[in-house]
Parts: C-alpha cells; sequence; structure tokens
C-alpha cells in the first residue's frame, strides 16, 4: 500500500504457486517455507520498486522464488488480486477500503511496525473446467450452488443458482477462503468447505481442489510451480468418503424415512422382492453407485458395498428426527434433509450435498469417435478452420480450433479418412455437442490413392 503522501507499507506475503497454465488455483498466507529474514527480504525489495516508480496505490509485486531463498523479479499487478482475501485475513485491514482511501489523497493510518500477521488463510478458486478433459472450460446455466458456511469460512461469489456462466469470460465461478490459528488447521478446515461447496449444472474443478488439499506435498508445504502437471488427470476426479454414502443409502432405505411424498411405492424405501438394489448419487460431477441389501434374519440390518467394500449397517432414526447408522461398534449421527432431487448430509460439521444423476451431454464428442463426426465439447467461438473438404487427414490431426473461457482448444480427427463436409466457419459461435466436421473413414470412392 504506497500513499500520495510519500508513506508505503508491506503487508507480507503470498504463496501463489499451485498453479495450471499460468492461472493461480490455491493462493495462501504466510507462504510456508518462508522465515522472516526471507520475509524482510522480499518486503523490502517489493517496497524498493514502489517507490522507485512513485507508485500509489494497493498493488502486488510477484517474484519467483527459487530452492536456495533466491528471488527475481516478475511483474507488478497495478490492482487488487484476487488472492486479496487471504490477505484481508491474516492482517485484518479491510484492503479495498484502504484503496479507495488512498485513491481519494488520504494518507495512510498506520506504519509498517503497526502491521501485524496472524494465523493463516487459504483461498481456493472454483473454475468452471474440468480438469479430468485437460481443464475443458464449462459453460451453461447453473442449476444448483450451495457455497460452504461456517466460522471463518469465507465466499467470493459470481453466481447464484440459475446464473449463467458464458463461453466468452474467464472461468472463475467463486473463491472459498478459510481462515484458522494456523496452516494444519486452516488446511483441514479448507478441506471441509470444499466437501460442502455444491455447484450443478457446469462441470467444476472442485475434485482437484480436493485432491490437492489433501495431497502430501501440499500438506508439508513443499509447493512449486509443477505441481499439478506431476498429478495424474485421474487424481482430480471427486472424491467421498464411505460414511457419507452409507447414510444417504441408509436415508433411502430405512423405514423411518418421513419425507417420501405421496407416493406409496416410493414409501416402501429401497426395498425390492429381489431383495437387493443399487443406488446412485452424483458429487462434484461424479456419479457413485451403492448396492443394497438386507441381511437375511437381521431386523433393519443391511450390507451395503461401496467400490467393492462391503459395509454391514443397522440405520435408524433417532427421537429429534437424524439417522443413525451403526457399524460394529460404533455409531454416526446424520442430520439429513432433502431439497428436490439432492440430499444434504451434516454431522460434526461437515457438510455434503448429494444428487440423484441425470443423464449428461459430456460424453457427446466421444460418442462421436467411432462415426467421423467431430463436434464441440463446449459452447465456444470457431477461430481457426484448419483443413478443406476432400483433404486426407489421420487421426489426431487438428481440424478446427475453437476459443472458450479465453483458452484455444485445438478440436483433431477422431480417424483416419478424408474430410466429407466441413460444417463450421471462422467466427461462428457453437454450441456444446454441435458437429464441426465429417469425416468419412478410408478413402472416397475411386481415389487411386486408397
Amino acid at each position: 500500500l504506497a500513499d500520495a503522501h510519500g508513506h508505503a507499507v508491506h503487508l507480507g506475503e503470498r504463496d501463489c504457486s499451485v498453479q495450471r497454465r499460468h492461472q493461480k488455483v490455491i493462493e495462501e498466507s504466510p507462504a510456508p517455507g518462508i522465515d522472516d529474514t526471507l520475509r524482510e527480504r522480499l518486503g523490502a525489495a517489493a517496497l524498493t520498486v514502489a517507490r522507485a516508480a512513485g507508485y500509489v496505490n494497493a498493488g502486488t509485486v510477484e517474484f519467483l522464488l527459487d530452492r536456495d531463498a533466491g528471488f527475481y523479479f516478475l511483474e507488478v499487478n497495478t490492482r487488487l488480486q484476487v488472492e486479496h482475501p487471504v490477505t484481508e485475513l491474516v492482517t485484518g485491514l479491510d484492503l479495498v477500503e484502504l484503496q479507495l482511501r488512498i485513491a481519494a489523497g488520504e494518507a495512510l493510518p498506520f506504519g509498517q511496525t503497526d502491521v501485524r500477521i496472524a494465523g493463516h488463510a487459504i483461498e481456493c478458486r472454483v473454475y468452471a473446467e474440468d480438469p479430468e478433459r485437460g481443464y475443458m472450460p464449462s459453460s451453461g446455466r447453473v442449476t444448483y450452488f450451495l457455497p460452504p458456511q461456517g466460522d471463518d469460512v469465507r465466499v467470493d461469489s459470481g453466481i447464484e443458482t440459475g446464473s449463467v456462466v458464458p463461453a466468452e469470460y474467464d472461468p472463475l465461478l467463486a473463491k472459498v477462503i478459510v481462515y484458522a490459528p494456523s496452516r494444519a488447521e486452516a488446511i483441514e478446515r479448507c478441506a471441509r468447505a470444499i466437501d460442502a461447496c455444491a455447484v450443478e449444472g457446469v462441470k467444476t474443478n472442485l475434485g482437484l481442489l480436493q485432491a490437492v488439499v489433501a495431497h502430501p506435498a501440499f500438506v508439508a508445504g513443499a509447493l512449486d510451480l509443477g505441481l499439478l502437471e506431476s498429478m495424474h488427470a485421474g487424481a482430480f476426479a471427486a472424491r467421498l468418503p464411505d460414511d457419507v454414502l452409507l447414510a444417504a443409502a441408509a436415508s433411502d432405505v430405512g423405514p423411518f424415512e418421513t419425507a417420501r411424498g405421496d407416493d406409496p411405492w416410493r414409501m416402501l424405501g429401497a426395498w425390492r422382492a429381489s431383495g437387493r438394489v443399487r443406488l446412485a448419487y452424483a458429487y462434484h460431477g461424479r456419479t457413485f453407485a451403492v448396492d443394497a441389501e438386507r441381511i437375511a434374519g437381521r431386523r433393519d440390518a443391511w450390507r451395503m458395498t461401496v467400490d467393492g467394500r462391503a459395509h454391514e449397517i443397522e440405520p435408524f432414526a433417532d427421537t429429534v428426527g437424524n439417522i443413525i447408522v451403526r457399524e460394529g461398534g460404533s455409531e454416526t449421527a446424520w442430520r439429513v434433509r432433502r431439497e428436490a432431487r439432492r440430499l444434504i448430509l451434516e454431522t460434526d460439521g461437515r457438510r455434503y450435498v448429494l444428487a440423484r444423476p441425470a443423464p449428461s451431454a459430456a460424453g457427446l464428442s466421444r460418442a462421436a469417435a467411432g462415426t467421423g463426426e467431430m463436434r464441440a465439447p463446449m459452447p465456444a467461438v470457431v477461430v481457426r478452420v484448419l483443413v478443406s473438404a476432400g483433404d486426407h487427414v489421420t487421426a489426431h490431426q487438428p481440424l478446427v480450433v475453437l476459443e472458450a473461457m479465453k483458452i484455444e482448444h485445438i478440436i483433431g480427427s477422431s480417424i483416419d479418412g478424408v474430410v466429407r463436409q466441413l460444417r463450421c466457419t471462422v467466427g461462428q459461435r457453437v454450441a456444446e455437442g454441435e458437429i464441426l466436421v465429417e469425416v468419412t473413414s478410408g478413402a472416397e470412392p475411386g481415389d487411386a490413392t486408397s
């Protein structure tokens, strides 16, 4: 912060190493692994830059740090950054207010010795994209949004239920920020906040955020710019603990359930003549299944199988309507609410929003792969067409370049063959699933080159 009266202070540092494609994903303050000596050197260098430029405003000086504690100037962002809330939480300062006061010509009301850094803050950016498919952007309507809540959990959001996420802009939907006295406590609180966040209608990176916050390197504070690239895309699939699925299944099979509506068949719960039923739940864009089967000779006892893992549970309701799941010698009480096709489960500060799975168009391009129909995997604008009708192409050869959410995406051929028809032009807006190019397998009839 630098005012027009010659006063300037730094507010500590943030670590923004968890990035993909040079776009920040997770930020925190203070930075793990930074001692007081290095912190003072970084702050002094930032102030030197600001004073040399005669800078007046709030701003961020960015550096690259090597393994030997050497740092190198990168750039100055002459504005508040997306991740400014983590600095606000550890300093107790309102940076938006201070920026406006500086712009109004006021002097800073405090000096460097008045700046105190206390506790730890972490921010996770929730993006409309699919990390399992190369960070493919996802646009469309947000059909449901429920942000996490709780003490020292802050959500800065640009969406609500019913919002439309367009293809033309940055895919950032919301920021989940947490604060705690220590980094270990902040990581735990952050994990719970990500688990509790619910976004439906568009793909998100919530599974990636789960994976990174639980990653040993992140937990240890051993961060570098290559962390996400070192993780396999399969690691970014959403995870759901077995006990959550057991509670959801218990709420569906138990005879104590009273919120099933007027359908007499639904009032029977999950019971079938065969004694076995598969229950499915959607969470963070992934579908999870539970196979439920009554245990013969044991009243209200069920065998639940989750991904090959068998559990024997006895669900029942307590006097205030909570569902109790008894497994072995332990019991867990869950508060279960139903909202349309959703289950909201809460216990001991944890919350999960599960939905009934719905058919998805996400596999349109994959489903068409063997037919020679190359489709748009998301709403986008055609920026380049690289082939013409009649051209011979090979599998994976680039055909069309799309732009969505400020990122270019190459659409390649799924087969060897000949371009039969171009169904798009440069500048055209295309919808998800729209056919861009048709390729016929092999050469056209009469072509001697076949």
